[in-house]
C-alpha cells in the first residue's frame, strides 16, 4: 500500500469513528452535578421532549430515578432505576431511552452527566473533516529519550481542572535544521502527544491537536507522522473535557500537516 493511500484510509477511519453511534458527534449535553437531586433537561433528546429523570449525587455515589413522562414513552428506563456504578475509566453504564442515552462520568472530584442523541444535528450534518494535503515531509523520524523514572507533570483540561500525569520521557525530532522536543504521556503501549504549533487559531484548532506515536523500537527510534495529527473532541463539541498541551509542547513552528480548519 502506498503511503498516500495509507493516510487516506486512516483519515477515513477517523471520520467514521467521529460519526459512529454514541461517539463525539452524538453528544448533546454535559451537565455537572451538584450534591443531591439533579433533574436532567428535556432538551437534549430530539425524540423525547421531557426529562429522562433525576440523577442523585450523595458523596461519591450516584443513582438514577426515571421521570414519569420518560417512563411512559420508554418503559425500559425502569431497569436503570437505582445505583449508577462507575467503571475504572470513570464512566457509568449507558442509560438508554429510544435513540438517546446518557452516561455519568467522573472527572477528578467532580461528577457530570453526558447526554447523547443518535439523531443529533451535528451527527446528521457532518460532512467530513478538513485536512492539509498529505506531505511525506511531515513524516518525521525522531528519538525517544526516556527518563530514569516517569515524571509526574500537571496537565490542565479545557474546563480548568488540573491533574498529575506520568511523562515517560521526551520525543526529540528536527524540522529543517531546528531541533524540537515534545513531552508525551502513555496511551497503552503507545505514546500520546497534546501539542500546539503556530498554525493554532488561524489554520488549526486554537487549543491543541493530538498525535499518537508508536512505541520506540529497540534503539529508541520513533516516527512522528504529523499527517495523522488531529483535532481533539472539543473542536467538534463543547461537551468534552479535553486536555491542553504542556507549556513545553507549544512549538514555535508551523506544522501544516494533519487536520486543519475548514475553509
Amino acid at each position: 500500500m502506498s503511503y498516500e493511500k495509507e493516510i487516506k484510509e486512516w483519515r477515513a477511519a477517523y471520520e467514521r469513528n467521529l460519526q459512529a453511534e454514541n461517539s463525539w458527534l452524538s453528544i448533546t449535553g454535559l451537565h455537572w452535578l451538584e450534591e443531591g437531586e439533579n433533574r436532567l433537561p428535556g432538551s437534549d433528546c430530539s425524540g423525547l421532549q421531557a426529562s429522562p429523570g433525576t440523577v442523585i449525587l450523595t458523596g461519591d455515589e450516584l443513582s438514577f430515578q426515571p421521570g414519569d413522562e420518560a417512563l411512559a414513552a420508554h418503559p425500559d428506563l425502569a431497569r436503570y432505576a437505582g445505583p449508577l456504578e462507575l467503571d475504572t475509566s470513570g464512566n457509568s453504564q449507558r442509560v438508554i431511552y429510544g435513540r438517546c442515552s446518557f452516561v455519568a462520568i467522573r472527572r477528578l472530584d467532580r461528577f457530570a452527566v453526558r447526554t447523547f442523541d443518535l439523531d443529533s444535528e451535528l451527527r446528521r450534518n457532518f460532512a467530513g473533516s478538513a485536512w492539509y494535503p498529505i506531505n511525506e515531509r511531515w513524516r518525521l523520524e525522531g528519538e525517544f529519550h526516556p527518563y530514569d523514572e516517569p515524571r509526574q507533570m500537571p496537565m490542565t483540561n479545557i474546563v480548568g481542572q488540573v491533574r498529575d500525569v506520568p511523562v515517560p520521557g521526551e520525543l526529540v525530532f528536527t524540522v529543517g535544521d531546528q531541533e524540537y522536543r515534545l513531552l508525551p504521556t502513555m496511551a497503552g503501549d503507545n505514546l500520546f502527544v497534546v501539542f500546539r504549533d503556530e498554525t493554532a487559531g488561524s489554520e488549526t484548532y486554537g487549543a491543541a491537536r493530538f498525535l499518537s506515536v508508536k512505541a520506540p523500537d529497540g534503539e529508541g527510534r520513533v516516527t512522528l507522522d504529523f499527517n495523522r495529527a488531529y483535532h481533539p473532541p472539543c473542536f467538534y463539541t463543547p461537551h468534552a473535557t479535553c486536555p491542553l498541551p504542556f507549556r513545553e509542547n507549544i512549538l514555535p513552528v508551523l506544522i501544516r500537516a494533519g487536520e486543519c480548519l475548514p475553509d
